[in-house]
């Protein structure tokens, strides 16, 4: 169809193009799921009750361009913060990243050789092609997200980076439309979270209840001028925590040091700890 040939299009080009294509794509009235009507029932949360019998579980899931490799690296001060209490697994993505020479929108460029370095010869990797505010593949994006988390349960917490925290927000949203219970507690996200494409973002009037825990860039990035903004108007249940160390994990301190205090409560008192 016209409109399937212009999304394979987009996905193929660079991103500098996608936003100047996406009303075009609209306006042939693409048929993707998120366009369809549907009820806002309340969000199914999961019992909130301690964990017991095991370690509780948090499943870290990389942003893009990367891999499991560098969300280890991203994610170890806040691993040492909460100490040995709690097991973690990290997951991949099945789907593969490619750079696209030449390109300047920062989910495009090369990687660095620290970047490299890090990713300890794994490919990079994304949840969902991404542009500007155009996604593509998003379905299978969610699809992998999902099958990852219930293959790792049981999942108490989930922590994320960039694209990872969006990927987060659209399978909440999955959730809800099915009427499915979320199968973890807590959801942690560092950076990202809200859903540039337009087409995929949260029904007018619903809000997620998942308590969610937020960190992010207060400051100008590549991303966002001026800092990234609130997501309390997509979650109900939500702490925000800002630091102006970019867009990444906190590291200077003394804010990184309160951050990841922060955060380990948050997460030990949603298990039970």
């Amino acid at each position: 169809s016209p409109s399937a040939a212009l999304r394979e299009a987009l996905e193929d080009s660079d991103a500098d193009v996608r936003g100047a294509a996406a009303d075009a794509l609209r306006e042939l009235g693409e048929a993707v799921e998120a366009l369809k009507e549907d009820p806002f029932p309340k969000q199914v949360l999961r019992s909130a009750a301690p964990v017991t019998g095991r370690k509780p579980r948090i499943l870290a899931i990389h942003g893009t361009p990367s891999n499991s490799s560098v969300m280890m690296m991203q994610a170890a001060k806040l691993k040492a913060t909460l100490g040995k209490d709690l097991e973690w697994k990290f997951v991949d993505s099945p789907m593969t990243w490619q750079a696209i020479p030449g390109s300047h929108d920062p989910l495009y460029t090369e990687p660095s050789d620290l970047e490299k370095t890090l990713a300890k010869g794994k490919p990079f990797l994304w949840w969902y092609a991404h542009g500007n505010a155009v996604y593509g593949r998003v379905q299978e994006g969610v699809d992998n997200l999902r099958r990852l988390i219930e293959e790792a349960q049981p999942v108490d917490v989930l922590v994320s980076f960039s694209q990872g925290s969006n990927c987060i927000s659209l399978l909440l949203d999955a959730y809800r439309r099915e009427g499915k219970e979320v199968p973890w507690a807590l959801s942690v996200l560092f950076c990202g979270g809200q859903i540039d494409d337009e087409v995929y973002r949260f029904k007018e009037g619903w809000t997620s209840s998942q308590r969610t825990i937020r960190v992010f860039n207060s400051g100008d990035d590549a991303f966002f001028g001026g800092g990234e903004i609130s997501l309390d108007f997509m979650y109900s249940d939500i702490v925000e925590l800002g630091h102006k160390d970019g867009h990444s994990f906190p590291s200077t301190p003394p804010r990184a040091a309160e951050i990841y205090t922060q955060v380990a409560q948050e997460i030990r008192k949603s298990v039970g700890l």
